[in-house]
């Protein structure tokens, strides 16, 4: 099994199922060439190489943005919609001492979370967000700290 991820269209990123094992499983290896065979644990190994996550907040600069276009038909004419939300790592960092990622991954979350505690979204089994009400969730994300921007007439890329 193959999944594909596309970070920009000069970056896709293959993960097979057999990569996933590699990294969380274990596998024997030397730290250098003298030293006796060791049982590698590649996730703690490039735990132990990066950066602490908590350490990234008070230097990251910059904004995130996050959104999706949207192309159609409407009334028989073609249409195109920009949804989005930019999010300043700077200010995240002041209010809740962490970056932008962060907070633009808790709050959705948490949005989502409040549309079912509050009955907005009640529909029973397993669904994807798209299938629900976007406007009480949609306004939730205004008000709990990530406003969304729009546009009616993106720039469209291929």
């Amino acid at each position: 099994m193959e999944r594909q991820y596309r970070l920009c269209e000069r970056f896709p990123v293959r993960i097979e199922k057999g990569h996933l094992l590699l990294l969380f499983g274990s596998l024997p290896g030397r730290l250098h060439s003298l030293s006796p065979l060791l049982l590698l644990h590649p996730l703690q190994f490039l735990k132990a190489l990066l950066p602490d996550p908590a350490s990234l907040g008070p230097r990251t600069k910059g904004k995130t943005n996050i959104g999706c276009i949207f192309t159609g038909k409407k009334d028989g004419k073609e249409k195109a919609y920009y949804i989005y939300n930019v999010c300043d790592h700077q200010e995240c960092y002041k209010e809740v001492g962490s970056q932008a990622i962060s907070y633009t991954t808790g709050v959705p979350a948490m949005c989502g979370a409040l549309m079912l505690l509050t009955g907005k979204w009640t529909t029973k089994g397993v669904h994807t967000v798209e299938e629900f009400d976007p406007d009480p969730y949609l306004d939730a994300l205004d008000k709990y700290g990530l406003p969304r921007s729009e546009s009616h007439s993106p720039a469209l890329v291929d």
